[in-house]
This record gives C-alpha cells, structure tokens and sequence, in this order.
C-alpha cells in the first residue's frame, strides 16, 4: 500500500482535494441555496457558477501537493461546518433560519458577540499551532495539514466578522429585532 500511494501520491491528494471542494459546495448547497446564509460575500455576490467553479481549485496538487493539502484540510472542515447547519436549515427553512441568526446577532451585545463569534475560530486553530510546534519543517506532512487548519480558523474569523459587521450595520437601518 505504502508504495502505491508514494508512485501515486499527487493523484491521491488531487482526488481527495476535488472531493473536498465538491463536499465544500454540495453542503453549502443543502444549507443555503439562495446563498443568503453564505457567510462569504464573494461567492454570495457571484453565485452558484462561481461556487461550482471553485471546484477546480481541487487540482492544484498537479502544481504544489503542500498546497493541495492545506485546501483540502481547509474544504474538509468548511464541508464539515456547513453539514453541522445542514439539519437546522431543512427543519426551519432558509428563509427563517437567516431571520434567527440576524435576530440573534442583532440582540447579542456587540462585545460579548465578537468573543463568542471568534472563540470558535480561536480554539480551533490551536491543534494546528501544537502540530507546527511538533512538526516545524515544510518537509514533514504534518506541517501542510496544521497550515490548512489554521487557515480554516482564519477564513472562518474573518467571514464570521464579515458577516457580523453587515448583520449588525443592516440592523442599525432597520426595527429592532424582537425579543427571542
């Protein structure tokens, strides 16, 4: 087994990357398919062609396998986050549940909100930063799984912050939120 997939290696990665991007955009899809649950405002502007489009980015181990792990890794957690809303958004509806998470960061306190909006993100990238204190070196795999984690954790503070900014800027123009 060991020596097919070193004779294989960029092909294996290629194909869990691909799948990957394509989990990334079927669970995005099956929670939010008008997009207005994406937290990401590039894909929500473009939309689904844009979305499915992205699922090329699954081939970039042909050109860098370090670079194909950290988007995989990454497309894989993404996939993850968004199956977690997957039960919430078919039982509510998309519609009521974006009301509910508008409502919710509406009538949050705005400093409380950004800690508990960030923690998340925070806890999450420390595995990645133990395994880059244990596996310092490019030349180790681990190192390129770490990397993907922290960028999740990245990407995931920053689309959250974006999204909370907008939520909470909407909300000054509009009536206050009921009472949940």
């Amino acid at each position: 087994m060991h020596d097919f997939l070193s004779s294989h290696l960029v092909h294996v990665v290629a194909v869990l990357t691909v799948l990957s991007r394509l989990a990334d955009v079927l669970t995005t899809y099956l929670v939010s398919p008008t997009l207005q649950l994406e937290a990401n405002s590039i894909v929500r502007k473009l939309g689904w062609k844009y979305a499915v489009v992205t699922v090329l980015v699954g081939f970039a181990p042909y050109f860098s396998i370090s670079f194909g792990i950290v988007i995989m890794t990454v497309s894989f957690f993404v996939a993850s986050s968004n199956a977690s809303k997957i039960l919430i958004a078919k039982t509510l509806g998309e519609d009521a549940y974006a009301r509910l998470a508008k409502q919710v960061i509406q009538a949050a306190p705005p400093n409380l909100g950004w800690v508990y909006l960030l923690m998340p993100a925070a806890l999450f990238s420390i595995p990645g930063w133990v395994l880059l204190i244990f596996y310092p070196e490019p030349t180790d795999w681990a190192f390129y799984f770490a990397e993907g984690i922290i960028v999740y954790s990245t990407v995931i503070a920053f689309w959250s912050s974006v999204r909370y900014v907008r939520i909470r800027k909407e909300a000054r123009h509009s009536a206050p939120p009921p009472i949940l």
